[in-house]
């Protein structure tokens, strides 16, 4: 009879796009974790490849035809438990697809990433609040300048 492992499961852990802040600060996070094997991933190379021991630097940019097909294969090699999206539209992206894989999105409730990805959605479900800021649907409507305007959807 064997003794069982007092070693416990490494969760396989995926950062993707892994080379922006947001990759570096979870890297520095879970770097020496004995919970976790870190991974890597972007679809241009870039600062991950010197962050991420296990890293790949070529996959498809999320647009493309072909990301869902090699993201899946990727998450297969490397058995990933769970997957870190480090952009908006990526969140977004893998809200829909990854819980078809078995594999968890740590910030990935479907809704949750909707609504966030749009200003106006986001606005509809704050309206109300008094900390909301004023939605002005033309520019007749404003009545004290200066005003910001922002895209729907996007970020900066």
């Amino acid at each position: 009879m064997t003794e069982p492992s007092t070693q416990p499961r490494r969760v396989n852990v995926l950062v993707f796009p892994c080379g922006s802040e947001i990759g570096t600060e979870i890297h520095q996070a879970l770097r020496y974790s004995l919970h976790v094997r870190l991974f890597g991933a972007s679809s241009v190379d870039d600062h991950g490849a010197f962050r991420y021991d296990r890293y790949r630097g070529d996959l498809p940019n999320i647009a493309d035809a072909r990301f869902d097909e090699a993201f899946a294969a990727l998450l297969s090699e490397w058995s990933i438990d769970l997957v870190f999206a480090t952009h908006d539209s990526v969140q977004e992206h893998l809200s829909g697809t990854l819980a078809a894989l078995g594999v968890a999105l740590v910030n990935g409730d479907r809704e949750t990433s909707a609504v966030l990805r749009r200003k106006s959605r986001t606005y509809r479900q704050f309206s109300g609040a008094a900390w909301m800021p004023a939605v002005y649907d033309d520019l007749d409507a404003v009545d004290q300048w200066p005003v910001v305007i922002k895209p729907d959807r996007g970020q900066g």
